[in-house]
């Protein structure tokens, strides 16, 4: 007997697709039914404290990068020699005793602190993030990077979502 008339020889009958605990039924939820997609969406992605916190950190990024390389007179490819290895320092934070400036070394003669800035005749200048070997400034590298970042990042991103992503879910 093939499968076909298998098939045909059977009878269903209406008890066969009741449910199996008809007197414990629970009744359809009409409030999720009520919300829009996106309502739910957003209550979901509120829910999950690791999400907004990631969001608001990307957002965070995205402003720092547009904003943080104009923050300070110093560009992207500007180098000075004599400013090499230069700590951080911060001109409002200075005053409050941190981000001076000054490096502490810890030798067996005792502690001896340095100011770079002083010693090379830089005190008008200020890095924020410090200098790298090449007297550049760490802080507009740093958000230039991130944008340099974003831009090369971009193109994998739409191409997995318009390429790789559909194939998966067939």
């Amino acid at each position: 007997m093939s499968t076909e008339e298998y098939l045909s020889t059977i009878e269903f009958r209406e008890d066969d697709f009741e449910f199996r605990n008809k007197d414990h039924f629970e009744h359809i939820d009409t409030n999720f039914a009520s919300q829009s997609y996106w309502k739910d969406a957003f209550v979901r992605f509120c829910a999950n404290k690791g999400a907004v916190i990631g969001f608001f950190a990307i957002i965070l990024l995205v402003f720092m990068a547009i904003v943080g390389p104009g923050m300070n007179a110093y560009t992207y490819y500007q180098q000075d020699i004599s400013r090499q290895n230069m700590p951080p320092r911060v001109q409002k934070l200075e005053d409050m005793g941190i981000f001076t400036g000054r490096t502490v070394l810890h030798t067996t003669r005792g502690d001896r602190v340095m100011d770079p800035y002083a010693a090379e005749g830089h005190e008008d200048v200020y890095y924020w993030f410090g200098s790298d070997a090449l007297g550049r400034d760490i802080w507009t590298r740093t958000w230039t990077g991130v944008i340099r970042h974003f831009q090369t990042n971009r193109y994998p991103a739409i191409s997995f979502t318009l390429y790789e992503r559909p194939h998966k879910l067939i």
